[in-house]
């Protein structure tokens, strides 16, 4: 974790349960496991924008799909990893989910259908699996602005 980033993004970081002996692979995994049970998805105000944070999602425990890819995002940069923010639709609904690229293979990861669906079927898969039922409305995973 470098200087700038909020205390609580920090603190969460450190209580994800990665350590520097990790590889960058399992960083990424154990980091979208802890925030799948972290976070709780945020039914009852879904137009919050807290709920689309990474404040939101780390502070409060509740987000959407906007604010479970950002807080995932954060700390992997925060690990050096890089991860883009994806936008598209899936269920016919707008959302949002995580693009990896780990050694130089692409990774994609949905953190909040993990979340709601209580299993890691989503968590560090192929293009082509996640395009199964995600459609991209963009390209396959741009930088969002870190928006705490």
């Amino acid at each position: 974790a470098g200087a700038g980033w909020p205390q609580y993004l920090i603190d969460e970081l450190s209580k994800s349960g990665i350590n520097d002996n990790m590889s960058d692979y399992e960083k990424a995994v154990t980091v979208a496991k802890y925030l799948q049970y972290l976070v709780s998805y945020d039914y009852t105000d879904q137009t919050g924008f807290a709920a689309h944070t990474t404040m939101g999602a780390l502070q409060n425990r509740l987000a959407v799909c906007q604010g479970y890819a950002n807080a995932y995002s954060n700390m992997m940069r925060m690990c050096g990893i890089e991860c883009n923010y994806v936008r598209g639709t899936a269920n016919g609904g707008n959302h949002g989910w995580n693009k990896l690229i780990i050694g130089g293979v692409e990774y994609y990861t949905d953190v909040t259908w993990n979340s709601c669906l209580n299993n890691q079927r989503y968590l560090m898969i192929s293009f082509d699996q996640m395009s199964q039922d995600h459609l991209y409305k963009e390209n396959r995973g741009r930088t969002m602005g870190d928006n705490w």
